[in-house]
């Protein structure tokens, strides 16, 4: 079980993996030997337990529902038909909620919200960066060897939208009268 507490480690992970299966170049920020000079770095930091839900666990409450800021360093070597804005641009359509593709083992991610970006420019090395930040929630299960998990997610579809008629009754032309 102390493999799910390694939240920074599995997080990057889940992330590298989502962002390398949809053709970007993603590699553990943590992990300095990979890293290049065209790639995204990929760094989470937790920030702490959220207070609902909860998890049941030996008869105690305990706090499964957790946040953390996930940094996307973006590099990109100025060189021809490597665009820097494009590869933000994927990334954030990637890390939109309705695209969101992260998975790993005991962990259900649920909300992914962007705080901003910042770019630097390096002449010397003909290099662009972008760190994109965004807040990540995140449950985790805290369920025995050979038992099922207890963590629940309902999600209802939503109905197809009724043909709704909507009335409307032409206005006649306003009258102005002059003094």
């Amino acid at each position: 079980m102390i493999e799910l507490f390694q939240f920074e480690k599995n997080i990057e992970l889940a992330t590298v993996n989502f962002l390398t299966t949809n053709l970007i170049n993603a590699t553990q920020g943590r992990n300095l030997e990979n890293i290049s000079k065209d790639t995204t770095e990929v760094i989470f930091e937790y920030g702490g337990a959220l207070d609902e839900p909860r998890q049941v666990r030996n008869g105690l409450l305990e706090y499964n529902a957790h946040e953390g800021t996930l940094s996307l360093l973006i590099c990109t070597t100025r060189e021809e038909g490597k665009n820097h804005n494009e590869n933000i641009g994927k990334v954030r359509q990637l890390l939109l909620n309705s695209n969101n593709g992260l998975t790993a083992p005991g962990y259900s991610f649920l909300d992914l919200r962007p705080l901003g970006s910042v770019t630097t420019e390096e002449e010397e090395n003909n290099q662009d960066t972008t760190v994109l930040q965004y807040t990540l929630k995140f449950l985790i299960d805290f369920k025995l060897p050979g038992k099922p998990g207890n963590i629940e997610i309902e999600t209802t579809p939503m109905a197809p939208a009724a043909n709704i008629e909507i009335e409307t009754t032409p206005m006649a032309p306003a009258l102005i009268e002059v003094l």
